[in-house]
């Protein structure tokens, strides 16, 4: 409305739908950075004046209605002075309120990043800008924070890793203990019971770190097509991990989809060929994989999973130094010119170790008080 006093003779839906716009707008933007929207909250109550929208009589809604337009439209500066929108924003409010109508929106599985990039400078969001299109964005209590799958995994990788070394460590520490203590059947049943958690963490870190490459390449394809939605049809089925209907082999995407994905075509690695193919990528479709097989569907002829705690500890260790170098071989193949991915620390092993041991930590203290 160019005027708030047409509100005076304009149709009523007409003058709900302007006010309801402005409501939407504000709502999106408080959800995605409620810290910076408190104090507009406390000015108007968004939620009330939706529903006294809907309830008040058309002669109340006329009688107030330049008052509240005057007042919302304040607050729609100030949203975008904190969230600067790409284009109209009320088409984005428009937009917002269909996918509010649509159940699309929910404080619990947030907004996917690819429609608020496409709408707003996302950069006062603090989300790196190789944050997946299919990401969900925090609202609400959540505000302020991302989830993609493959974060996840490898978080949860790292943290399987962290629990079986800090077994691997009290285990170990019984070997002097029992040198001034006899063998009771307590300590055996101690001893045996971390010789199986180093076992156990070990298993299910090398399994993680296994699915976190498969669920990256597969985020990075899907990332791509989001990106570009012109994307010929073959091409958007390979990145999608099919040719013909049938699924690829992870060997073979990590091939093909550099190809699809780099302006110049090229794909550098080659992992088809026995005789080509290089490290780590060699180490992962060999004894990371054999590893991971057995210990998620074991069989006679496959890796031995009953080995010394010691050997699964490498094991554990061994995946996460390999399985970090393809995910860091494929983006560079993929992205030669970027950096390695933000939105995953930049891939750094270090990094990822100490949050791991962080959080491990932090469990164990929280479990003690208790």
């Amino acid at each position: 409305m160019k005027n708030p006093l047409d509100a005076i003779s304009i149709p009523i839906e007409h003058l709900k739908s302007e006010l309801k716009s402005r409501i939407s707008f504000i709502h999106l933007v408080s959800s995605l950075a409620p810290e910076a929207s408190t104090n507009l909250e406390a000015k108007s109550d968004l939620n009330q004046t939706g529903a006294w929208i809907d309830t008040a009589s058309e002669g109340e809604l006329r009688a107030k209605a330049e008052a509240v337009i005057g007042l919302l439209d304040k607050l729609v500066k100030e949203s975008q002075k904190r969230l600067p929108p790409k284009g109209d924003w009320r088409h984005i409010a428009a937009e917002h309120w269909q996918i509010l109508s649509a159940k699309a929106f929910s404080f619990s599985n947030g907004i996917s990043y690819g429609w608020l990039a496409e709408r707003f400078d996302c950069s006062r969001l603090n989300i790196p800008a190789d944050m997946p299109y299919h990401a969900r964005i925090g609202v609400g209590h959540h505000a302020g924070n991302a989830a993609i799958e493959e974060d996840f995994l490898l978080r949860d990788a790292f943290f399987m890793l962290a629990k079986c070394q800090a077994s691997l460590t009290r285990l170990e520490n019984f070997r002097s203990e029992l040198k001034t203590a006899s063998l009771a059947k307590s300590h055996y049943k101690l001893v045996s019971m971390f010789n199986q958690n180093v076992a156990t963490y070990a298993r299910y870190a090398v399994v993680g770190f296994y699915s976190f490459v498969e669920c990256f390449v597969n985020s990075v394809g899907e990332d791509f097509i989001a990106r570009n939605p012109t994307l010929p049809a073959d091409k958007r089925e390979l990145l999608r991990g099919k040719k013909d209907g049938r699924h690829l082999a992870l060997g073979k995407k990590l091939e093909v989809f550099p190809g699809i994905i780099r302006a110049d075509g090229k794909r550098p690695m080659v992992l088809s060929d026995p005789k080509q193919i290089s490290e780590p990528f060699r180490s992962f479709a060999s004894q990371v994989k054999d590893v991971r097989d057995s210990s998620a569907h074991f069989a006679k002829y496959k890796a031995d999973i009953i080995v010394s705690p010691q050997t699964w500890e490498k094991r554990a260790q061994e995946a996460s130094a390999v399985c970090s170098g393809v995910a860091r071989g494929f983006w560079n193949a993929c992205y030669p010119d970027r950096s390695l991915p933000l939105y995953l620390g930049k891939l750094d092993d270090a990094l990822h170790m100490q949050l791991a041991e962080q959080r491990a930590k932090t469990e164990m203290k929280e479990l003690q008080t208790q």
